[in-house]
């Protein structure tokens, strides 16, 4: 489920960006035992923390890999605390 709520955020946040107004998505689950039907709204202050960690990801860790790569380095895995 979490994978997918995140998904309808990146949905929603691309097309708030293209000038399209969407002000919510409607998330729905259904089954044969029933349906769920979940308003989502675009999370701007996630969006400033996501895209400011993606950027210093990009600047600090890829960016020395297009310079050096190759070069064999014992690199730990980043969290991008999300």
């Amino acid at each position: 489920m979490e994978m997918n709520l995140m998904q309808i955020k990146e949905t929603i946040f691309v097309i708030m960006l293209c000038s399209f107004k969407a002000d919510f998505c409607e998330f729905v689950i259904w089954s044969s035992s029933g349906m769920i039907v979940e308003r989502i709204v675009p999370d701007v202050e996630f969006w400033k923390v996501f895209c400011s960690n993606s950027i210093n990801f990009h600047h600090n860790t890829l960016m020395q890999e297009y310079i050096e790569m190759g070069t064999p380095r014992h690199i730990m895995p980043v969290d991008l605390k999300i």
